[in-house]
């Protein structure tokens, strides 16, 4: 993946998930897509670099950073809960849309069951 595609690609598949939200909290540079005001996905810039920081399952997130250089601890985030993609070889569309997918899907499961009414 190219550094010009990731932040596209990261917005369009974020933005077609059931309620999420696009909001700027931190400025113009950095957009946050959020479920229920709980955020899942950020994406910004890490030294320098188009990124996306996105939460994930602590043992998953191991396993990504130990096999996919393009992928590191979350940029400014609790380490243990969130990694930071970077565009590489290593990274394709499929991949950054999963990610972006298990996100969501760890925010909607933490929810109340109150919220998660009709969110899948």
């Amino acid at each position: 993946m190219r550094d010009q595609d990731i932040h596209a690609i990261a917005s369009e598949h974020a933005e077609s998930l059931l309620a999420s939200v696009r909001t700027t909290p931190f400025g113009p540079d950095a957009v946050v897509y959020k479920l229920r005001d709980k955020m899942f996905c950020l994406i910004g810039a890490v030294d320098g670099r188009p990124a996306v920081t996105l939460k994930c399952d602590p043992e998953r997130s191991h396993f990504l950073r130990e096999h996919l250089p393009s992928i590191r601890t979350g940029y400014h985030m609790n380490k243990r809960h969130w990694i930071s993609v970077l565009a590489g070889p290593d990274i394709d569309d499929d991949l950054l849309r999963d990610l972006i997918s298990d996100a969501y899907a760890l925010v909607r499961d933490s929810l109340p069951k109150a919220q998660r009414i009709g969110l899948g």
